[in-house]
């Protein structure tokens, strides 16, 4: 296994923060909720942010092993930082904004402006994106996690 490891280091550092980040949303909605949801194994939204652990993950792994001037870790820079702004801003207004369809459509449908039994819409998913602090521990996550990998398998 430590072969594999050493193959692909980085893909695997990556993989590994990501599952990590992953497991923490599980792990945390568990105590939060008092209740086991396996689906926050693949959801996106929440604390901590996968999607910016792994992102985090790609630009130290590269910059460590590439170097810190490669343009490999560059383009991962690049790609970080659409990827934080993406989570931060543009999932995180489409959160907000389906969170206030599905008030206004729980209004139609309670009357308001509809006739008793008339269905519209759909519930849409609310939690796409995050908060400043989900995703700088999602970033924490990911350096951490790749250090630990790459440093533990003597990679680096």
């Amino acid at each position: 296994m430590a072969d594999l490891f050493a193959k692909y280091p980085i893909l695997w550092a990556v993989m590994f923060s990501w599952m990590f980040a992953q497991g923490l949303k599980l792990l945390i909605y568990l105590l939060e909720e008092k209740r086991v949801n396996i689906a926050k194994l693949i959801d996106s939204g929440g604390m901590p942010s996968s999607h910016t652990a792994l992102a985090s993950s790609l630009c130290v792994a590269l910059g460590l092993i590439e170097g810190w001037s490669s343009s490999l870790f560059a383009i991962s820079a690049v790609v970080w930082a659409v990827i934080v702004y993406d989570a931060t801003g543009i999932r995180r207004s489409a959160g907000k904004h389906a969170a206030a369809l599905n008030d206004i459509i729980a209004q139609l449908m309670a009357g308001k402006f509809l006739k008793a039994g008339e269905r519209i819409g759909t519930n849409y998913r609310e939690l796409l994106g995050h908060d400043p602090l989900e995703v700088f521990v999602g970033a924490i996550v990911g350096i951490v996690v790749t250090v630990l990998f790459l440093y533990g398998y003597s990679i680096i």
